[in-house]
């Protein structure tokens, strides 16, 4: 059960992401994976891709969102409960906004995160 909503957790994340292209058509189950490209990795292992019998979870946040900045924390319990298991993290800054602080100075505040951060 948990790994099925994981991987329905990144599906949804790939769609996002892939819905910022101009040719936007939705994943479908069996589609390959898109690639990993114009990515500015800040901490944790830099995926280059998507490795087969792997999970990955990737979560969006911002960092005017103080419910997403809370929830980093959340995200490394998860990270070092489920990494034995090929369970992967990535967590990657979106919607910057006039005046916002850049991923680096909010990520200083919080030197344990040790999963993928982009």
């Amino acid at each position: 059960m948990r790994r099925a909503l994981l991987l329905i957790s990144v599906c949804i994340g790939l769609q996002v992401m892939a819905a910022a292209e101009e040719d936007f058509r939705p994943l479908v189950v069996g589609d390959p994976t898109p690639p990993i490209e114009e990515v500015t990795w800040v901490r944790g292992e830099e995926i280059e891709t998507w490795n087969p019998g792997h999970v990955y979870v990737v979560d969006f946040w911002a960092t005017w969102c103080p419910p997403c900045i809370k929830g980093l924390n959340r995200l490394q319990t998860l990270h070092l409960r489920f990494a034995p298991e090929r369970v992967h993290f990535v967590a990657v800054a979106i919607w910057p906004t006039p005046g916002s602080k850049p991923p680096e100075d909010v990520l200083a505040r919080f030197p344990e995160l040790s999963y993928s951060l982009a």
